[in-house]
C-alpha cells in the first residue's frame, strides 16, 4: 500500500494450491512489526478475481478512517470488504474502542508491541460495489495509517474468514487469500 521510511501498511494476497501451504511475511528494517492473515477458504471467494485495496490514507487523531473503494467488478451480494488501519503504540497501548459501522466480522486487533504499530481490521460482506467503511476509534491520539480491500466473493451468503495473529512489532503483511498487517514506526 505504501512504504513511507518511518512507517509502512502493506497488503498482500496468495492463492494457495491446497490446505497445507503456509504464508510467511517478512519485512526490511530493524523495527518490529506486527502482521494479520485472513484465510478465505476456495469456495468462498470468485477464484481469479484480484483482490483490490485503497491507496492508504494516514491522520493523527482517535479516529483512522480507512478510505472508500469502488471494486471494479461491481455490486455483488457476496463483496466482502475489509477494513484495515495499522496505529503507532510507541508509547502505550492504544487499544481498538469502536469499529467502522457494520463491519461486525473478523474485529480482530493486533498484538501490542511496544515502540511499534498495531495492526487492526474488521469485514462485512455487502451488495454494493462501493464501500466507505468509516473510522475506527481508538483510546487515544496517534499516528495512523488505513486502507480497505475489495475481495470478490462466490457464494451466496458470504464468506467464512479465519484470522491469524503473527509477527511483532510493526511494519506489514496480509496473507491468505487476503492478508493484513499494519503499523508504525516513529
Amino acid at each position: 500500500v505504501d512504504a513511507a521510511t518511518v512507517s509502512n501498511l502493506g497488503v498482500g494476497y496468495k492463492k494457495a494450491l491446497s490446505a497445507s501451504e503456509t504464508l510467511t511475511v517478512t519485512k526490511s528494517g530493524t523495527e518490529r512489526f506486527s502482521a494479520i492473515s485472513i484465510v478465505i477458504p476456495a469456495a468462498e471467494w470468485h477464484g481469479t478475481t484480484v483482490p483490490e485495496i485503497t491507496a492508504s490514507v494516514t491522520g493523527a487523531s482517535t479516529a483512522p478512517d480507512p478510505n472508500s473503494i469502488t471494486v471494479s467488478w461491481g455490486a455483488e451480494a457476496t463483496n466482502i470488504f475489509i477494513a484495515v488501519h495499522g496505529h503507532d503504540t510507541a508509547v502505550t497501548d492504544t487499544s481498538v474502542t469502536g469499529w467502522p459501522t457494520n463491519y461486525t466480522d473478523h474485529q480482530t486487533q493486533g498484538s501490542y508491541c511496544s515502540s511499534s504499530g498495531e495492526p487492526n481490521l474488521a469485514s462485512r460482506v455487502a451488495n454494493v460495489g462501493t464501500e466507505d467503511p468509516g473510522p475506527f476509534t481508538i483510546s487515544a491520539d496517534s499516528s495512523w495509517r488505513a486502507c480497505t480491500i475489495g475481495v470478490r466473493g462466490a457464494v451466496a451468503g458470504g464468506a467464512t474468514l479465519s484470522v491469524n495473529l503473527a509477527g511483532s512489532g510493526g511494519l506489514a503483511g496480509i496473507g491468505g487469500l487476503a492478508g493484513v498487517g499494519g503499523g508504525l514506526a516513529g
